[in-house]
């Protein structure tokens, strides 16, 4: 191994194969892959490198499907903090894990802190991308699981056309 066991390109390397292991789904395969990224990057990097958040983030969404959402905010939570810090309170990342947080906290029944930082994604996209982006799906599918979730149909109605428009205008139809 030329690179050595601890080099931010392994990280990359591990990082990238957990992340298919979760799109296939295999979450038992994806957890040790990402929690060895992360730690590479932990100390390899700066204390407050924006892929050392990313490798976080991946992590926590992985251990969100494995049902240990306490380990999982901690680490979006931590992803969050390094990505304000790097990029500011307005970038695409932040919205990115306002929507993660969201959900999370969503699938523990916080619903209002769940709300807020979703419609807080929201706006960042909208301010970062414009309102007509296509990521904008993504917090608007976060709000309508939400409100499903509380049984307000209509709104998570509304919320689903609302993610179909920057959709359709990418799309041309």
């Amino acid at each position: 191994s030329a690179l050595g066991p601890h080099h931010v390109d392994v990280a990359a390397s591990l990082a990238n194969l957990g992340g298919v292991a979760f799109r296939r789904g295999d979450l038992a395969a994806a957890e040790p892959k990402l929690q060895r990224a992360v730690a590479i990057t932990a100390t390899a990097l700066p204390a407050k490198h924006p892929s050392h958040a990313a490798n976080l983030q991946a992590l926590a969404l992985v251990l969100q499907e494995r049902g240990k959402l306490a380990e999982s905010e901690a680490l979006t939570r931590q992803a969050l903090a390094i990505w304000e810090s790097s990029f500011g309170p307005e970038h695409p990342r932040v919205a990115l894990a306002y929507s993660n947080l969201g959900s999370l906290l969503a699938s523990r029944g916080q619903f209002d802190e769940a709300e807020r930082l979703h419609r807080r994604a929201l706006d960042i996209r909208a301010l970062a991308l414009g309102v007509d982006h296509p990521d904008q799906a993504f917090s608007w599918i976060g709000l309508a699981d939400l409100y499903r979730a509380r049984g307000r149909e209509q709104a998570a109605e509304k919320a689903l056309r609302a993610a179909l428009r920057p959709r359709r205008k990418a799309d041309g139809s």
